[in-house]
């Protein structure tokens, strides 16, 4: 993103720009659709993206065999690191495979460490 139109800590009102998106190629996400708005999605159509409170970030962790979805809050990132402020505890086992399909309470096998 670039052309910052904010300051970290400035308050800002519902609407307002916060910068501009010079490239799409490295954006990824998972969007949540109601089943009744399946019909609107089309490859090629095109869609606005709002983000609803700055995104709310969560990890699964293997509790005990059971997938536990876990709420976390994140700090600095890049392309490659994300730095997670609180939610997980040293020693947690987290879930990085098949994520996308993965429901919490889901049982849980490890494979590998």
């Amino acid at each position: 993103m670039t052309g910052k139109n904010i300051n970290v800590g400035q308050y800002i009102s519902p609407g307002a720009a916060l910068g501009k998106v010079e490239t799409i190629s490295p954006i990824y996400a998972v969007i949540d659709i109601r089943e009744s708005d399946l019909n609107y999605v089309k490859l090629g159509v095109s869609a606005k993206l709002k983000l609803n409170t700055e995104g709310n970030y969560y990890i699964f962790i293997d509790n005990n065999g059971v997938a536990k979805k876990q709420n976390i809050t994140i700090g600095e990132f890049d392309k490659d690191d994300i730095e997670i402020k609180s939610g997980v505890q040293t020693g947690d086992d987290v879930i990085c495979t098949n994520v996308s399909s993965l429901q919490d309470g889901d049982a849980v096998k490890m494979v590998s460490e």
